[in-house]
């Protein structure tokens, strides 16, 4: 009865976390834009890696894989040496998407930012 139980628990654990948790939409790509006047350094948007983005620069496109079991719903960026995460929504379009890094409070150590859906 033991073995069953195990077996069971084995199934049960391959199925529930079997691709339902990954967003993966071949359509859907995300980039960020650097709205701000700090330069941003390892930036990082759904746990996938962007370049270093001068003020006014803008990444290239990459195809949005997002894991919830694995990865952060988070825009992480370090600005002079001071570490900056938000929370972000997930585009629920299947089309291309740029996150606005609009400004940053170095006081209150917030970052502002926004989704736009592009054409």
């Amino acid at each position: 009865m033991k073995y069953l139980s195990y077996i069971f628990i084995i199934i049960l654990s391959t199925v529930c976390t079997s691709g339902k948790n990954i967003h993966d939409i071949n359509n859907t790509e995300i980039r960020v834009l650097n709205n701000s006047q700090y330069i941003l350094r390892n930036v990082s948007l759904f746990s996938m890696s962007f370049n270093d983005l001068k003020p006014k620069d803008i990444s290239k496109y990459k195809v949005l894989r997002y894991n919830s079991l694995e990865d952060d719903p988070l825009i992480y960026a370090t600005v002079d040496n001071q570490n900056f995460a938000l929370y972000l929504k997930m585009p629920r379009e299947t089309v291309r998407s740029t996150y606005t890094v609009d400004s940053i409070d170095m006081k209150y150590k917030v970052i502002h930012v926004q989704l736009q859906v592009d054409d």
